[in-house]
């Protein structure tokens, strides 16, 4: 229970006060991702499973499914409950908000605008619940429920981030909490959040840069004793992670074509073709070298070298390794640290980013902002250690 429980009264109040604002945007601008999101309802509410990640409408839409198959279960789950069904059979929700339509024809009524937005609206409860079992501080619970950013991406602009990230501060919640656990907490703890994780990776593929991190943590503070491997603790974590990660694939390995199913799957998850930057370009390293492209082809008349996937992948893992290094035995708020440091190098130079994702390192940084001035400097003091170690390395062969 977080310590800040008898403030229930206020959350409830502050609760309705921002579903009322979230509902007074519902007639805002929204983005072509309100479009891919009708579409993926469709998809999942009118195809057999088989067809989920084949389907492009005879190729009259770019909007294809390509989110892991947990977010896949969770539009089928909106698209086909009773709810929806009523909606649909009563007149209140237009048939042709659920249909398979070409992008050509892809203009929603009110109705559906409401619904979709509405679907929005009641999926924020995981972010609250997150934040809930995972803020130590009334302020900090604050500063996530009410961060502006999800406001606009969410609400405004249309997406499901605040559920995403619901699922990952709630994750990083238990890990603190098992932290100072004892017995049978202790493990509940540890691998409730390794549950939530792995669920979170079958929603939402942005997140596998953390991946790294969490094995790195949770072998050293929970599968390790010293030089003893806790074997009992390493299988339970194992098979907690592989079960989650693999169920959501079993529908779909089932079929006819596993092997077919699984390359379209991937190729719809992971589509390089697209470039190494997002339309609307994510503030990080590849934003600046493509600036930086285009004045060179405008000065000299030569582009400068393209930016392949691997080197992306290879900029991006050096990144990672300080954190990973601070994340081995650290304690529960280093490993808090480590996250943001983490989410932030995924953001500078991963292959394709969107500008949404920066929100993996702002919102994490809710669950322990202080005004801290030697905390400030954590990450600076520990970028000069590991500096100093690699000079030192370097020097001595």
């Amino acid at each position: 229970m977080a310590p800040f429980c008898y403030k229930c009264t206020q959350i409830v109040a502050i609760f309705i006060f921002v579903t009322c604002a979230k509902i007074l945007c519902i007639p805002a601008y929204r983005s072509t991702d309100f479009d891919v999101h009708r579409n993926w309802l469709a998809i999942t509410r009118n195809l057999p499973l088989k067809e989920w990640y084949f389907d492009d409408v005879n190729k009259t839409t770019v909007h294809t499914l390509d989110y892991p198959p947990s977010f896949s279960f969770f539009e089928y789950t909106i698209s086909t409950n009773p709810l929806t069904n009523w909606l649909v059979s009563s007149g209140r929700l237009d048939e042709k908000c659920l249909a398979l339509l070409p992008d050509s024809d892809n203009h929603p009524s009110k109705a559906c605008v409401v619904f979709h937005r509405g679907t929005v609206i009641l999926s924020d409860i995981i972010l609250w619940i997150g934040a809930f079992s995972a803020c130590k501080s009334y302020r900090n619970f604050l500063l996530i429920v009410l961060n502006p950013g999800l406001l606009w991406l969410d609400h405004i602009h249309f997406q499901y981030n605040g559920a995403m990230l619901g699922i990952l501060i709630g994750s990083l919640g238990e890990l603190v909490k098992g932290n100072d656990a004892t017995g049978y907490a202790y493990h509940y703890h540890h691998l409730a959040s390794c549950f939530l994780y792995s669920l979170l990776l079958t929603m939402k593929h942005l997140y596998l840069p953390l991946a790294p991190l969490y094995f790195v943590y949770i072998l050293s503070t929970y599968c390790l004793q010293g030089n003893r491997i806790l074997w009992f603790n390493f299988f339970n974590v194992a098979a907690i992670a592989a079960g989650t990660l693999v169920l959501p694939f079993l529908p779909f390995v089932l079929q006819q074509n596993p092997i077919e199913q699984m390359q379209q799957m991937a190729s719809r998850l992971f589509p390089f073709a697209r470039g190494l930057v997002h339309d609307y370009w994510a503030a990080n390293m590849w934003a600046i070298w493509m600036l930086a492209d285009k004045l060179a082809q405008r000065m000299t008349g030569f582009p400068l070298p393209e930016i392949s996937p691997s080197v992306c992948t290879f900029f991006l893992i050096t990144a990672l390794i300080p954190g990973l290094f601070c994340a081995w035995n650290a304690t529960p708020r280093t490993f808090l640290y480590c996250v943001v440091f983490c989410a932030l190098s995924s953001f500078m130079f991963a292959y394709h980013v969107h500008e949404k994702a920066i929100m993996t390192a702002i919102i994490p940084l809710g669950i322990f902002c202080e005004s801290d001035n030697e905390k400030r400097l954590f990450f600076t003091t520990e970028y000069l250690r590991l500096g100093r170690t690699i000079s030192f390395a370097f020097s001595s062969n």
